[in-house]
């Protein structure tokens, strides 16, 4: 097959062979991209009447899942020959099942790729989907986390039985007893297998040896397990007893979801990127629990009206960049004759630190509910391209609080129209710096308010006439309201993990106004988070085109995510530091340029950037957390744990600190 041409793919080398087909990495001579090729096999094909059906059953079961741990199917198609193909990501890394063969997993690392795998089963369970096959062999460990491959015995909730009563499909070993019997499987016969996986991780053995098929089936039947504790001592109890509860007989005895899973072992708002090299210092927390968060060209979303003051920007760099950017097993080198940089240090504190509110609809009229938040970021975005301001969140659960100006407002009902009322107060005193109420507005005119009110507050802050305000987004929104509307919608399912939502919020918003080039460069963040690197790349490339009409900073931003996209990583840490240069206050860049240089293995530049935002941001664990998974990687144990402790001392309640402790 080697060199042959199927469809638009030139096929390269075999990868492997499973129980449907065969798999080969191949070039995508359309895109440019590698991919993986999986054929039916012929014999196969030939043999059996329901082989062709189940092999698109995998196409249809895997690409009917939208998630970060499920390998994504691109297309299916038929060769010259008539042979049926699948077209899927190409993941680099190595399968769980050579991991094991390599030697004991850690306790640590085996949680890890256990909250990974449940993660992505649990996507595939939302969606009424079972794999029926979990196994080593079917678990890749890429430098960016496992991938969960072959979904060729899946079942879809709502597709007939293929097989006929007493048909038994799987991997012997890993099979549930109820699949064992032939019997009908539900998640929690993925659950079964998952514990016998967790079982061969920690100890080095099957949970449920034999020499032959009949045997393991008859061990799974009527055997009981090894205890995990004779098998290897000290293992921890809670493994013991998630391990003890998926490998229950009864299904109705075992975890009735992988959810219940994951919070016993006080994971469920956790998932650890594990690297493929598996070395203890290459895992990076990527955590639920920092509420919602979004990169962009502020960094700053309302919608629980968070507003990224701690280090929830660089969690998004690894989420979104990392899934899909394939990585060797060591950090990507700089060009040669890189000299290292200085980080781009904050001579003197910020003027003011300043947070700005929700503005609250006191007209009694719904509709105007998202107005208020819509104001609220508009002038956020107008106070954070100052070069001597500091915005924070004003909601302490959020990384916000330590400001010295809190900016509130209202949008009131009056005798000639909507008023908008507004005001920036010294939060010690409470002594008014600046206030503004704008008269006779409509509801398309609110968001045209914003510049005003932005205008007004960097007057009362002292800020030089030179330092001026941004109108750029006000105007804009103004302009196209229900784009902008759409927008704010994207943002907000975005900061929740929902990227359908997201991808529907920041379509439509291009749909009302095509030449929006910030919904257009969250967009391909989007794709990229979704695994649609190529989309993606479009995407970043058309708004870099259009970036001439933004602001300055959200330019910056677009240019350096462009060269993130095209992977020219040197590039983006240029960008990305010419950014924080010009706004010094901007943390979010800063994060973004930490993770840039975690990413190509320059940790002690990436350190400098860090210390800057811990002196910004001193009560902020996550950058704690950041700094102890640098140290990690340079091998510095001991500036590691100190820096984790403080990470666990400011958020106690962090399930993330703790396992990485």
């Amino acid at each position: 097959m080697e060199g042959k041409k199927v469809s638009h793919y030139t096929v390269q080398n075999r990868l492997g062979r499973g129980g449907m087909g065969v798999v080969y990495r191949a070039e995508d001579r359309r895109l440019g991209r590698t991919v993986a090729l999986k054929f039916l096999t012929a014999e196969l094909d030939e043999a059996s009447p329901d082989a062709r059906e189940r092999f698109f059953r995998e196409a249809r079961a895997a690409s009917s899942l939208d998630h970060p741990r499920i390998c994504t199917v691109y297309e299916i198609g038929e060769g010259e020959d008539g042979r049926p193909f699948i077209a899927m990501a190409y993941c680099a890394g190595e399968t769980l099942r050579e991991r094991i063969q390599r030697g004991l997993i850690p306790f640590d690392e085996a949680l890890a790729i256990t909250a990974q795998i449940a993660e992505g089963l649990a996507a595939a369970h939302d969606a009424g989907v079972v794999h029926r096959d979990i196994k080593p062999a079917n678990i890749m460990l890429t430098p960016r986390g496992v991938k969960i491959l072959d979904f060729g015995l899946a079942k879809l909730a709502d597709m007939t039985q293929m097989t006929q009563t007493g048909a038994t499909l799987g991997t012997p070993a890993y099979m549930s007893p109820e699949q064992a019997r032939g019997e009908k499987v539900d998640p929690r016969s993925d659950i079964w297998s998952l514990g016998a996986i967790m079982y061969e991780m920690v100890t080095g053995e099957r949970a449920f040896p034999g020499d032959n098929p009949t045997a393991i089936m008859f061990a799974i039947l009527s055997q009981e397990v090894r205890p995990v504790g004779e098998l290897r001592a000290g293992t921890p109890e809670e493994i013991e007893r998630v391990i003890r509860t998926c490998l229950q007989r009864e299904p109705d005895q075992r975890y009735s979801n992988l959810r219940a899973l994951l919070a016993d072992l006080g994971l469920e708002q956790q998932t650890l990127i594990v690297s493929a090299s598996g070395l203890d210092g290459a895992r990076t927390p990527v955590s639920g629990d920092f509420g919602a968060t979004v990169v962009g060209e502020s960094g700053r979303v309302f919608g629980r009206r968070a507003i990224i003051g701690a280090a929830a920007a660089v969690f998004l760099v690894a989420l979104v960049f990392g899934w899909w950017v394939l990585r060797t097993d060591q950090p990507l080198k700089a060009s040669a004759g890189d000299e290292e940089v200085i980080p781009a240090t904050v001579a003197q504190k910020p003027l003011h630190v300043v947070a700005v509110a929700d503005f609250v609809n006191r007209t009694g009229d719904q509709e105007l509910d998202w107005y208020g938040a819509a104001i609220a970021r508009l002038v956020t975005d107008a106070l954070t391209g100052s070069r001597l301001l500091h915005v924070v969140s004003d909601d302490p659960s959020e990384g916000g609080g330590g400001y010295d100006v809190l900016v509130t407002g209202e949008i009131l009902p009056g005798g000639s129209g909507l008023t908008v009322a507004a005001r920036a107060v010294d939060s010690e005193s409470g002594r008014s710096l600046a206030a503004k109420r704008i008269d006779g507005l409509g509801a398309e005119t609110l968001l045209g308010c914003a510049d005003v009110v932005a205008a007004e507050a960097r007057k009362g802050l002292g800020l030089p006439p030179e330092d001026s305000v941004d109108v750029y987004s006000a105007d804009f929104a103004t302009d196209n309201p229900q784009a902008y509307r759409a927008y704010l919608k994207g943002l907000t399912a975005f900061a929740d993990w929902r990227y359908d939502e997201a991808e529907r919020g920041f379509s439509e918003a291009l749909g009302f106004a095509p030449e929006f080039t910030m919904a257009r460069y969250r967009l391909a963040w989007v794709y990229g988070a979704t695994g649609r690197r190529d989309e993606g790349l479009t995407e970043i490339r058309r708004a870099a085109a259009s970036a001439g009409g933004l602001s300055d900073r959200e330019a910056r931003y677009v240019r350096a995510a462009k060269a993130e996209f095209e992977e020219r990583l040197d590039d983006a840490v240029s960008e990305y530091r010419a950014l924080v240069e010009a706004y010094p206050y901007d943390t979010d860049a800063r994060h973004l340029l930490a993770a840039v240089l975690h990413d190509i293995g320059r940790y002690d530049e990436e350190i400098g950037e860090l210390e800057v935002l811990a002196r910004l941001a001193p009560d902020d664990g996550v950058v704690h957390s950041m700094l102890g998974y640098a140290y990690l990687a340079k091998g510095d144990h001991t500036a590691a744990v100190v820096e984790l402790q403080r990470y666990v001392e400011l958020e106690p309640n962090s399930a993330n600190g703790h396992a990485s402790l």
